[in-house]
């Protein structure tokens, strides 16, 4: 391939393009095949293709991917809140849970019971939880 046509093509595809019906225009004019060919890719560009729909417009992908984005960074931020929320409720490093030893806060020593419960956090999400496997297992706590 002419390496100035391949440099066009790359720095703007569209002049590319018309540089290349031209070129082939000019070929088609000596050249039946060609020619032939031509013709038929005009007539395929002209024809609209029921089996294929058309696709969205590039920008309204990109708006797409995102407001996607943005929805995946929203629901991380919601869960980092109620996992810390929760951390807080049963003692443990909002950090790591006391699973990572490298960790800046509590050096792995974080689990569950490392800190004092906060004692809204724990009335809020765990009580209610211990109140009802009570309820359903008045056994559990009698050592039987």
């Amino acid at each position: 391939m002419d390496p100035e046509l391949l440099q066009t093509l790359m720095q703007n595809p569209e002049q590319g393009r018309e540089l290349v019906q031209t070129m082939l225009a000019e070929r088609a004019a000596s050249n039946p095949t060609v020619a032939a060919l031509m013709q038929m890719m005009s007539q395929r560009e002209s024809e609209p293709d029921p089996a294929r729909e058309p696709s969205p417009p590039r920008r309204t992908r990109v708006d797409r991917v995102r407001a996607r984005v943005q929805d995946m960074r929203d629901e991380l931020v919601r869960l980092r809140e109620r996992m810390e929320r929760l951390a807080a409720a049963v003692g443990a490093c909002v950090s790591c849970w006391g699973d990572d030893d490298e960790c800046v806060s509590c050096g792995g020593d974080g689990a569950p019971g490392w800190l004092d419960p906060d004692p809204i956090a724990f009335t809020d999400l765990i009580a209610p939880a211990v109140t009802r496997l009570a309820d359903t297992n008045p056994d559990a706590g009698d050592g039987a």
